[in-house]
């Protein structure tokens, strides 16, 4: 129960997009089915629904809500966990199981009985376009689904959709807020990659704000358009320029961050062991950029857009047509 539809730009214009959540799905399927660590005994749903009730008197995306969502998914996870003292695979089954194909007949009910299309499908719930005359139908079909299965729906409405593929999507609620995933996302947590997040920043604009690729990177900074690599245990990695015509050989960091030049040197990944060598960007140089001096504007980094601006075009030409984004090339 994970997908979408093709690739493509989906509006409302003609009808109502409208995303359908199951509130906290795996904690509260196991707390209104009894689902339990068979070594714990019932009373761990009466806990799991202490923790639930607790989360629900913080608003959405506080510090303590996030922090009790962690702890309810947390739980769900270590079921699964041969190390974790909640580890009982059957409950891991008997919670994803059920779930799907509670969803499987939530979609199966909505589809048969509305004339619409699913866009996509994931782990806890649905986004659907339907006709606007039955948008009250749709919200009687849900109606029975919550009081059949004891779980609770929660709805949002978008006005545009940009889907690459189930990972990757940005959808704008009709409120203005744009939800991004994968590819899209713009706004990271630190410990996640932030490789690259000039491609993010730039999307959406082109998308949502009709803003060409090249005016966004213009206001963005250097880090944006960094990236990294990272060695691994048995492999160093080393920056070789040409410096007064000869090859200089620079020793880097296990961790390198760098951005894609016009001029430059490349990045070389080289095993301890048989000294064998793999280029970390081909045909392309780079600059490391381990340390940034602020006084220095974008302007004056030897950014190859090009390579940034084709970047962003591989998933455009995705969605639309290679006419449309072969526009975005005359950046001078």
């Amino acid at each position: 129960m994970h997908g979408c539809i093709k690739a493509g730009i989906y509006d409302n214009l003609d009808g109502r997009i409208i995303d359908i959540d199951v509130k906290s799905f795996y904690p509260n399927l196991a707390i209104q089915n009894r689902f339990y660590a068979t070594h714990l005994g019932e009373e761990f749903c009466d806990i799991y629904q202490g923790i639930y009730n607790e989360r629900t008197k913080y608003p959405k995306k506080s510090p303590e809500n996030e922090g009790l969502k962690l702890s309810l998914n947390g739980a769900y996870g270590k079921s699964n966990d041969k190390f974790s003292f909640l580890y009982d695979p059957e409950l891991t089954m008997k919670t994803t199981i059920n779930g799907q194909l509670l969803l499987v007949m939530l979609a199966e009910s909505i589809v048969d009985t509305l004339d619409c299309t699913v866009l996509q499908a994931n782990t806890d719930g649905l986004t659907i376009k339907i006709k606007s005359e039955d948008y009250d139908k749709l919200m009687e079909i849900c109606k029975i689904w919550e009081k059949t299965t004891k779980l609770e729906l929660e709805f949002a409405e978008y006005d545009k959709m940009v889907i690459k593929d189930v990972n990757g999507y940005a959808a704008r609620f009709t409120n203005g807020y744009i939800k991004e995933k994968g590819i899209f996302l713009s706004k990271r947590e630190w410990h996640k990659s932030h490789s690259m997040i000039c491609i993010s920043k730039a999307l959406n604009n082109y998308y949502f704000n009709n803003i060409p690729i090249i005016e966004t990177f213009k206001q963005l900074t250097i880090f944006d358009f960094c990236k990294t690599v990272t060695s691994a245990e048995n492999w160093g990695t080393q920056y070789h320029s040409i410096k007064d015509s000869k090859l200089h050989v620079e020793k880097c960091s296990k961790t390198t961050r760098y951005f894609i030049s016009n001029k430059g040197g490349v990045l070389v990944k080289v095993n301890k062991h048989d000294g064998r060598e793999i280029m970390v960007e081909s045909k392309t140089n780079v600059r490391i950029a381990n340390t940034i001096d602020s006084s220095i504007e974008l302007k004056d980094y030897d950014i190859n857009y090009n390579y940034y601006i084709y970047e962003c075009n591989k998933i455009i030409d995705t969605i639309i047509s290679t006419e449309t984004i072969l526009l975005n090339f005359d950046y001078d």
